[in-house]
């Protein structure tokens, strides 16, 4: 919670409209609190309805006048901003989140044009003051893309590269295709800290939504590639039967299979996805 919201909008505001900039330094701490709850729900709710396709802006002026009919309140309450100047907050807030969804388009792009270095400047900013489960697992899959630079190729890599793509899914509605380098022995570190730093993002993109499934499967691809096949496996195993059975999840449970030296069983999935 930002709990200096208060303090910094008073200023912002101050020039624009100094009746408003004094009221707010002068409430008390307990309304200055309920405000600042209200102002985060504006914005959270604000960016969450982008991110799932909406468009939201405009709206709440209006959605603000039915409450406010619909409750009976009066336009001025003592001691709090009015209504006209709780839809003044709430422009101010349309505003910080169009930054923040420019950036999180920024973010989807540069992973698209395999910009990693900028797509995890991008989520890494926006989990500073919206941790999703969007944003985590759109960093995770930055890292992890990252990762598979310094990812030496193997035999089965060139032979069947069609199998051996990691699903890797961003959010929203953008896939990603593996594209395997040869990387340098002295460059294994660098894998490996992207790796497990990419683990620990799909970890708290579940931990805030545990029927993620994206999450899962892009987990399970860092496990494969930090060489934990049984823990890849594993992570498949714990999705619903219908989410197992999807194409992307079998993909990489394929591979994991084949890693951990049950070849027959990855064969029989990889005939089935006719790969």
């Amino acid at each position: 919670t930002d709990h200096t919201f208060c303090t910094d909008f008073a200023f912002a505001i101050s020039k624009s409209n100094t009746e408003l900039s004094d009221k707010l330094k002068l409430l008390s701490k307990t309304k200055a609190q309920k405000l600042v709850i209200e102002t985060e729900a504006d914005q959270k709710g604000l960016f969450y309805a982008c991110i799932a396709g909406y468009k939201p802006f405009n709206m709440y002026p209006n959605l603000l006048d039915a409450i406010y009919a619909s409750y009976n309140l009066r336009d001025t309450n003592n001691g709090y901003p009015t209504k006209q100047e709780r839809k003044d907050i709430n422009l101010m807030a349309q505003k910080k989140v169009n930054q923040l969804y420019n950036t999180f388009l920024e973010g989807i792009e540069a992973n698209k044009n395999k910009d990693y270095d900028k797509a995890i400047e991008c989520f890494e900013s926006l989990n500073r003051i919206f941790p999703s489960r969007e944003n985590y697992n759109n960093l995770g899959v930055a890292k992890t893309r990252k990762a598979l630079f310094y990812k030496v190729a193997t035999s089965e890599d060139y032979k069947f590269k069609k199998r051996f793509e990691y699903p890797l899914e961003i959010d929203i509605d953008s896939r990603l295709n593996q594209e395997v380098t040869r990387g340098l022995d002295d460059n294994s570190d660098t894998m490996q800290q992207l790796l497990k730093s990419a683990q620990k993002d799909f970890e708290k993109a579940i931990l805030l939504d545990p029927i993620y499934t994206k999450g899962y499967i892009n987990l399970a691809c860092v496990y494969d590639l930090l060489e934990n096949y049984y823990l890849a496996i594993g992570t498949i195993d714990r999705l619903p039967i219908n989410k197992q059975n999807t194409k992307d999840a079998q993909r990489i449970f394929a591979i994991a299979h084949y890693h951990a030296d049950m070849e027959d069983k990855a064969e029989v999935i990889w005939k089935k996805l006719k790969m």
